[in-house]
């Protein structure tokens, strides 16, 4: 009996929010897995897959089951109807290669018979490469009837056995009277149902068809045939071809002369050819291996955490001596580990402790053994002579110097590595799993690879020749292909099972495919692959050992020829994957590194996306001639005082092997054709010593450069407050929780703050508070790694569509003074999981808040921008709760320079560093919040407050020119936004859409509709599709791929502005704060907080002193969007803090605030920099803003805020003529001043420089109020 692979898939938006809610796929796996259905095949089924109605989404999970040939029938239920979300027939149609318009029939003929509304139903049926696809309707009723009609009458079998190519042959031919390996594709033909005719031979020989219709056809070639007329077909003799079968290759039966003279294998590309590979390619099981050097080379499978805190008590970091600080400079007494006594180090004594000890009770601090002096020494009467009895101490440290707090270097639970990771041979893996005391770890168990030879003409290396007088007898061709591959194998560490070479002949081959096979994972084999009559790998593999060949030519040079394929196990399980090699030397070692590696890569654990060979920029030291096809040159790279450079290797024929040695490197064909390998090179020159131009741009700012930290930020006390902290120990990340508290005091209730902190710096926040949320990114410089945290809150559970339509919702989203748009604040813990996760450990949670409560008790001048926000916002802040008055000034908003004073804030405050995040969280201010949100209507609970916590996450990232990541965190957030803008500015370039960017004019016509174009292509996208990762799917790396970047880069006009961009773009917001912060130890902190659109909602609880924030608009009131609003779920979210690196460098710290402004200004600022601009001229330089930049922007337009296909906004600086060009291009083009600038957002830039020793360059935003200063 034949088996047959079948996939479900369910499209529903209702069901794809709750599983439970399909009915229809169950009921089609349950009717495919009873065996009464047809005796002569049976179906495995896999879970039925459940996506929305959605075009993009149907079609990429139909197209990833299709490649490869993994399923032979597919199925889908749902959206075949005439309703405005039944899209399933427009997403399958465009991707059917062959219509089956009589399953169609069938469908409807059946349907039809029990309701006439199935007239309404759209069916589709057809095949995708070798896998038939079917949809049904949703009703389970009319799936049971559909599928019966399709079953019942024995259609489906007969349809995937012609398909499949025959894998019931032997029964359905016999009742055929043919024989199944006579067969032939180009000898079928269907005239009033369908026919078959066999061919035996070059005679005159026949065979029997059926054909069912009206009457009878005959046909006439090397034999005659002829069909019989079942009487119940429908059609007159319109003949058709069938499908393709599956079988490809020559019969080895047949002459030479009727073997194929072309390939009939497709010549697919060799990104295809990886796809096709990766998705085969899954992960082996996984082992239990102990920790010692042979883990090298492997995949953890499973995440690895520590069970205990390390340290486990306080020790220290240096050589010298323990002592309870605070002291004064003196004589102390020794004690040493030989006579320490139980119980605390008494007064007068010091304790002399060696790096990694543990501090002995009493002691606090650790004095470096460079700050003592000897005072006196043990005498020989004393028995201890030469040892140190007193000591002088030159220095007095301060509480905690020197020392690792417990917990410090990795807390109980801590995640150290996780699965995924690989194990390098270079120590570090093997020496964490060591540090947390792992014996044994679970990793992906290595393929084993099987090497074979094939072809008459070889002879063994170690094979001795036949003697012979005849000097000129030929004695074979020496096989290098396995020596070479297995030497790159076994140094790769993989396992090799040597096959040997198999002679030209079907049985020889048989048996070594076979003898591979058992004992391996991989078989590689090289020969045999091409148009030879001796080339038998690919009739073997598919006639005799019943395998899939999944492509048989590539496009490209060297390696044409290369074969991929899969066949069962003989044991069963897993099948075993087949590579077949061309037999030229340099072909084979080429194409196996381009495609046997990253399998042997994906089959050990690897992800996808690293599995291919790394892609790196060179410039080329010679014109290269290439072939028409993608060649891939052989070159040795060299690091050189200019950068990498490859050199060729000489003569790049196939067979000629020594084109391989010193090749460390293959010229990647995709890439533009001239001597530099990328479109892209930014010139390190400018942006290491940019040009000082005084006054380029009119803020009349100099940048701030310092050794230690820097602090840069929209208010003046605010960086003052980072300083502070700084000074007393903090790190980058205390310095910005810091900031981040003042300016809710300072900077409290603006539309919208940045703060950035460079070395040790603050940038500036936007408006904020702690009524909101908080995003961040930190580098550690310690690890050189980046980290990210989630501070965003979730909607209250009791909420949903339906609950806010009743409360009064209309349009698309939650209005910004409805309470039901208060999701849960996120900010306070976010600044307390901050401190405790990135933090220094040298300052506590509460000295890094004192400056903010001072701040709110002592009072505060308002600045100037502040001021006439906040009278802006007066009407909103009184009408908005009862308790205004504890953010106004006798009744009004205060003018600039007024002291306001926040005693209810500082309160909130306090109780939050007494109590931790439970006292904010729970307790008086969550009543109070609750109280507050209910009495107007809103439905949040305690229990929505009580269950919120922070999520560290893994920040997304894009690095563009082969040199410069930016670095974003992931979705719920917008960052996603620029990394695509960037990818698809380079993705412009390398197909020829534009030249290279940097090379364009500064805000030129052509500069500025590339970048505008760009964002808008990107927008688009992450409008739909960004949304609480938790719930819905967000296909991340999907939409970062290169190859995807690289279609949403073809649709970029370089003359015209795209009309309309689908899926419109994120809601902006306003009430942003950003700030970064980098300090003495090279550690980054880009820190984002806000309340959104102005002041939030500007509801104010009781006796808390903060607005609530309103994020809960930035959800879609519509069902089956990915971004639909539900309970307990985050919204879209637009405040984004960003990083930049060089290679694992610290470059940037950096943002720009201003809602949906935030991702164009991340693009803009970033690339000024790279074309050689200092950070205050990056920040100086005009923007553009695509639509109003926020719903309260003071322009005409601005409800529409976020309307991609709406107004572009330029800033003054860009001339009047540049923006009358891109309106004749098509953009809707308007020019801002004055305070309609806003819009542009405020930014803070801090960038490390080059140099032997540390220092940083800031700049601050002319848009709004602070600077940007340096500690001393």
């Amino acid at each position: 009996m034949v088996t047959y692979k079948v996939a479900i898939l369910t499209v529903s938006d209702t069901a794809s929010l709750d599983a439970e809610q399909d009915k229809s796929g169950p009921i089609i796996q349950e009717i495919l897995t009873d065996s009464k259905h047809d005796a002569s095949c049976r179906f495995v089924t896999d879970t039925p897959v459940i996506v929305p109605d959605d075009i993009r989404l149907i079609q990429s999970t139909i197209k990833g089951w299709t490649l490869g040939g993994s399923y032979d029938w597919i199925i889908t239920t749902g959206g075949t109807g005439f309703g405005p979300r039944d899209l399933t027939p427009e997403a399958i149609t465009p991707l059917i290669e062959r219509d089956a318009p009589g399953l169609v029939h069938l469908i409807m003929r059946e349907s039809i018979q029990h309701t006439t509304l199935a007239a309404l139903s759209r069916p589709v049926a057809g095949t995708i490469r070798n896998t038939l696809v079917v949809t049904l309707p949703g009703s389970p009723k009319a799936v049971r009837e559909n599928l019966a009609a399709l079953l019942q009458t024995g259609v489906i079998a007969h349809a995937l056995d012609l398909i499949t190519g025959g894998k019931q042959s032997s029964e359905v031919h016999a009742k055929l009277g043919v024989s199944s390996r006579a067969l032939s594709s180009e000898e079928h033909s269907h005239g009033h149902g369908h026919h078959r005719e066999h061919r035996h031979g070059p005679g005159h020989g026949h065979g029997h068809g059926h054909e069912r219709g009206h009457g009878h056809e005959h046909g006439h070639g090397h034999g005659h045939r002829h069909g019989h007329g079942h009487g119940h077909g429908h059609g007159h003799g319109h003949g058709h071809d069938i499908p393709t079968p599956r079988i490809l290759s020559h019969d080895p039966d047949l002459p030479v002369s009727q073997r194929h003279r072309v390939s009939p294998y497709p010549l697919i590309s060799m990104d295809e050819a990886i796809k096709i590979i990766l998705g085969v390619s899954s992960p082996l099981e996984s082992v239990t291996l102990n920790v010692n050097s042979g883990l090298a080379g492997h995949v953890l499978s499973e995440d690895v955490t520590a069970p205990q805190q390390l340290p486990s008590t306080a020790t220290t970091n240096v050589d010298g001596y323990a002592v309870q600080a605070p002291y004064k400079k003196g004589i102390f007494n020794v004690l040493t580990p030989s006579d320490l006594i139980p119980g605390p180090i008494p007064s007068g004594f010091v304790y002399r402790i060696n790096t990694g000890a543990p501090l002995p009770p009493g002691t606090n601090a650790v004095i470096m053994v460079e700050d003592t002096r000897v005072d006196s020494q043990f005498t020989t009467d004393e028995g201890r002579e030469g040892e140190e009895k007193t000591v002088e101490l030159l220095a007095e440290v301060i509480i905690g110097e020197n020392v690792r707090k417990p917990g410090s270097d990795v807390r109980a639970g801590d995640k150290v590595l996780a699965a995924g990771n690989i194990i390098s041979g270079l120590g570090g893996e093997v020496g964490t799993l060591a540090f947390v005391g792992r014996k044994q770890v679970a990793v992906y168990r290595k393929p084993v690879v099987a090497l074979l030879s094939t072809g008459n003409e070889l002879i063994d290396l170690h094979q001795e020749p036949s003697p012979s007088n005849d000097t000129e007898r030929w004695t074979g061709v020496v096989d290098s292909n396995r020596p070479s591959l297995q030497a790159a194998l076994e140094g790769l560490g993989y396992k090799v099972v040597d096959i040997g070479i198999a002679h030209d002949g079907v049985d020889a081959h048989v048996k070594a495919l076979s003898d591979g096979l058992a004992q391996a994972d991989v078989l590689v084999t090289t020969g045999g692959t091409s148009m030879g009559a001796s080339d038998l790998l690919k009739p073997v593999l598919e006639r005799n050992l019943n395998g899939t060949i999944h492509f048989g030519r590539v496009a490209m040079k060297p390696g044409k020829p290369t074969t991929f394929a899969s066949v069962p196990s003989a044991g069963g399980g897993r099948d075993k994957l087949v590579f077949g090699l061309p037999g030229n030397p340099a072909s084979a070692l080429v194409t196996f590194y381009l495609f046997v590696l990253p399998a042997l890569r994906r089959l050990g654990g690897w992800r996808p996306e690293a599995a291919e060979l790394p892609r790196i920029p060179v410039e080329l030291t010679e014109s290269l001639p290439l072939d028409p096809r993608p060649e891939f040159h052989r070159v040795h790279v060299r690091i050189t005082s200019s950068g990498l450079k490859a050199f060729s290797t000489g003569g790049q024929r196939s067979s000629r092997v020594a084109s391989l040695a010193g090749a460390n490197g293959l010229k990647h064909p995709i890439l533009p054709r001239k001597n530099t390998m990328t479109g892209t090179k930014i010139d390190w020159s400018k942006v290491e010593q940019p040009d000082f131009v005084y006054q380029q741009f009119a803020s009349r700012r100099s940048t701030v450069y310092g050794k230690k930290g820097v602090v840069s930020c929209t208010e003046p006390l605010a960086c003052e407050v980072g300083l502070e902290v700084l000074r007393k120990g903090g790190n980058a990340a205390d310095a910005a929780v810091a900031v981040s508290a003042a300016l809710n005091v300072s900077y409290n209730f603006l539309t919208r703050r940045e703060t950035i902190l460079t070395p040790d710096q603050v940038t500036e926040p936007s408006c904020c508070g702690i009524g909101g949320d908080a995003f961040c990114l930190f580098y550690d410089a310690s690890k050189r790694t980046v980290q990210a945290l989630n501070g965003s809150g979730r909607s209250p559970k009791a909420l949903n569509i339906d609950v806010a339509r009743k409360n009064g919702a209309t349009g698309r989203q939650l209005q910004e003074t409805d309470l039901n748009s208060v999701t849960v604040p996120g900010a306070a813990a976010a600044w307390v999981d901050t401190v405790a996760r990135f933090g220094s450990g040298k300052v506590t949670f509460e000295e890094v808040m004192a400056p903010a409560i001072q701040l709110a008790e002592e009072g505060v001048p308002v600045s100037e921008l502040h001021a006439r926000m906040w009278q802006r916002s007066e009407d909103l802040i009184k009408s908005a709760s009862p308790f205004a008055g504890s953010m106004l000034l006798n009744g009004h908003a205060p003018q600039a320079g007024q002291v306001m004073r926040f005693p209810d804030l500082a309160c909130t405050f306090r109780t939050l560093v007494s109590e931790g995040k439970k006292g904010f969280y729970t307790g008086r201010i969550a009543e109070a919040i609750v109280e507050l949100i209910r009495s107007k209507g809103g439905v949040m609970e305690l229990s929505d407050l009580a269950e919120h916590d922070t999520e560290f996450v893994e920040p997304i990232k894009y690095t563009y020119a082969g040199e410069v990541t930016l670095w974003e965190c992931p979705p719920n957030g917008q960052g996603i936004t620029a990394l695509m803008a960037l990818g698809i500015l380079e993705a412009a370039e390398d197909i020829g859409k534009i030249k290279p960017l940097l090379t364009m004019e500064h805000n030129s016509v052509e500069y500025l509709h590339t970048l505008i174009e760009a964002l808008r292509l990107a927008f688009a996208d992450t409008q739909y599709y960004v949304t609480d990762p938790n719930v819905n799917h967000v296909p991340v790396k999907e939409m970062l791929s290169k190859e995807y970047l690289k279609k949403r880069a073809e649709n970029f006009n370089p003359t015209a502005s795209i009309p309309d961009v689908h899926h419109g773009n994120p809601v902006t917001s306003t009430d942003t704060v950003y700030f970064s912060v980098t300090d003495q130890w090279g550690n980054g902190c880009s820190f984002i907080q806000s309340n959104y659109a102005g002041f939030g909602t500007a509801a104010i609880p009781k006796g808390c002193g903060f607005t609530l924030q309103n994020r809960g608009s930035g959800f879609v009131l519509e069902e089956g969007h990915p971004n639909q609003l539900a309970g307990g779920k985050r919204p879209y979210h637009t405040i984004i803090p960003a990083l930049a690196t060089r290679g694992d460098e610290l470059f940037l710290v950096y943002g720009v605030m201003g809602g949906f402004m935030q991702p164009q200004g991340h693009i803009q600022v970033l690339l000024n920099i790279l074309r050689g601009f200092t950070p205050q001229a990056a920040l100086d330089a005009p923007r553009f803003c695509i639509s109003a930049g926020s719903p309260d922007a003071s322009v005409a337009n601005a409800r529409n805020a976020g309307d991609i296909n709406s107004e572009v906004y330029f800033e003054d600086g860009i001339p009047a003529e540049t923006v009358q060009k891109l309106k004749e291009m098509g953009h809707d083009a308007h020019t801002l001043s004055g305070f309609a600038r806003l819009m542009m957002g405020r930014g803070q830039v801090i960038q490390k420089l080059t140099s032997k020793e540390l220092v940083w360059a800031a700049g601050s935003d002319p848009r709004g109020d602070g600077h940007a200063v340096a500690q001393i």
